[in-house]
């Protein structure tokens, strides 16, 4: 199980290198760069030399990843216990393993050209479905409440350093590495933190055109005042949560 988590942190660390890197780009002016969300950068991958092959690895990285995710939610191999917290972080393991699959299978659709790069955004699709449910805004609600939550986890992991408790942090070196860590955890938790937004928005009008993703977020925090600035420092915090990916991959305690 350790070389499934391995392969799946460092390929899901590509994607949010993509994304950060894409996105620094574009803060400091570059006509390569754009804001994107995972899908888009994994598009923007396959128009690149190799893009075919280096997609694949990340796709099986992926599958991968979803594996792992889900053994840990149903074995509780890293003894979470049986409480309300724990079953918490495992649903959220498990729902992590659902959307890496759903990433990986998108990912070889591009590949064969199995789907559109073109129609309504996931997000968009999510709230119109739940909308169409009887109390369907609460519904929607809950789901930007949990996104907001999961966010303040990112807080709360990097002040408190909890990640410390399954990466064997070395020695020389570690405070460099703790601090890289953290801001990438914060600036992940502030990117989910306005996606999060966006779900009670979307639930307080009852229109599902207000949900949005990480590709809106960049675009809210580009219209800011000093924008660019803001989409640089955050695209800087998504690359060190990739390197912080490849920490956990490399560092990682036997369980």
């Amino acid at each position: 199980m350790e070389a499934l988590a391995r392969i799946g942190l460092i390929s899901r660390g590509m994607v949010y290198f993509l994304i950060g890197g894409l996105a620094l780009l574009m803060a400091v002016g570059d006509s390569h760069g754009k804001a994107t969300d995972t899908k888009g950068a994994m598009r923007n991958l396959l128009e690149q030399p190799f893009g075919t092959f280096l997609l694949s690895v990340i796709a099986l990285g992926l599958f991968c990843y979803a594996i792992w995710r889900a053994i840990q939610a149903i074995t509780d191999s890293d003894h979470l216990g049986s409480d309300f917290k724990g079953y918490c972080i495992r649903s959220g393991r498990m729902a992590g393993a659902v959307f890496h699959v759903v990433l990986g299978a998108y990912a070889f659709a591009l590949m064969f050209l199995l789907t559109s790069t073109r129609g309504p955004r996931t997000e968009t699709l999510l709230a119109r479905f739940l909308l169409k449910l009887p109390m369907g805004d609460w519904l929607l609600g809950g789901v930007g409440a949990g996104i907001l939550i999961f966010a303040i986890a990112q807080f709360v992991i990097a002040w408190r350093e909890q990640f410390c408790d399954y990466i064997s942090i070395p020695v020389r070196g570690g405070r460099t590495l703790k601090s890289i860590c953290k801001f990438g955890l914060v600036a992940r938790g502030f990117v989910f933190l306005i996606i999060g937004s966006f779900f009670i928005q979307a639930a307080l009008k009852r229109s599902s055109r207000e949900a949005g993703g990480l590709k809106e977020a960049w675009e809210t925090l580009r219209t800011q005042p000093y924008g660019h600035a803001l989409v640089g420092i955050v695209a800087l915090g998504l690359i060190a949560y990739a390197f912080f990916t490849g920490v956990e991959a490399t560092y990682r305690k036997q369980t």
